[in-house]
């Protein structure tokens, strides 16, 4: 069975992300999104009148699978990745997005969304209101309004920016996890905690290196430029981080941002 089709015997019923496979993944973004497409059929279809019960509620108790398998997914490969999962986010990544524009451009549903918000109901809540504007807010800022011509468009435009984003994010973690500093001379690491010291110590072993390894990573980057004591050391690691896929570089971004 999938393994967000499960509940998880670990500490907080964490999702276990050592056992879960390409397939999985998938499987249930799939899953998922026809699961929430029939969640949004059954609203537009209800005959009764739309109300915050059966229209907002409804809408915000939808869409559990996709959301969780697209959180734990796109949470993990902006940390830690392969290849087998870079590829698939460039497959669903589009995919997804006109998953997204198909309901918030549903007429249907945002009829029924606009009657509840234009006739809202004195007895809602504080978070019960909060909750109706942002939905009607939400709906109305990704383009409901807009003639069905701009719809497409816009669904185009979406679609493209999701992907080129995806690689812009793919390149910028690849570029962080190339980059190395290794030091084999203990006095350039004169200034440092010995926490940092010993973190790198570690890294460099992992490497099969000697020495000390000092990596892009936050905890590496942010103890080496604050208390390391070499200036030129300093200089080196300041100047990869800000020039990260700069017009030249092995993932260089210029186009993609362009």
């Amino acid at each position: 069975m999938n393994l967000f089709l499960q509940k998880h015997h670990t500490p907080h019923e964490a999702f276990p992300f050592d056992k879960a496979t390409i397939a999985d993944y998938k499987e249930a973004m799939t899953m998922g999104m026809d699961l929430e497409n029939k969640e949004i059929e059954d609203i537009v279809n209800n005959t009764a009148e739309p109300t915050f019960e059966n229209t907002i509620e409804a809408l915000e108790r939808g869409g559990k699978l996709l959301g969780d398998v697209s959180e734990v997914f796109f949470n993990l490969i902006e940390a830690e990745s392969n290849d087998e999962m870079d590829a698939l986010a460039e497959e669903m990544s589009p995919v997804l997005s006109d998953h997204a524009n198909d309901i918030m451009f549903n007429p249907r549903l945002f009829e029924r969304v606009k009657a509840v918000y234009d006739h809202a109901p004195e007895r809602l809540s504080t978070e019960q209101r909060q909750l109706l504007d942002d939905t009607y807010k939400g709906f109305v800022r990704s383009g409901a309004h807009l003639p069905p011509d701009t719809q497409e468009r816009l669904k185009a435009i979406s679609s493209e920016t999701g992907v080129l984003s995806l690689r812009f994010s793919q390149n910028k973690r690849k570029a962080t996890n190339d980059y190395r500093l290794h030091l084999t001379n203990e006095n350039d690491l004169k200034g440092l905690p010995q926490t940092a010291i010993d973190a790198a110590r570690m890294a460099a072993r992992d490497q099969q290196l000697d020495g000390w390894l000092f990596t892009l990573h936050a905890p590496s980057r942010a103890p080496f430029m604050t208390y390391c004591q070499n200036r030129e050391l300093r200089r080196q690691m300041y100047m990869a981080f800000n020039t990260i896929c700069t017009e030249g570089s092995k993932y260089d971004n210029t186009d993609l941002v362009k």
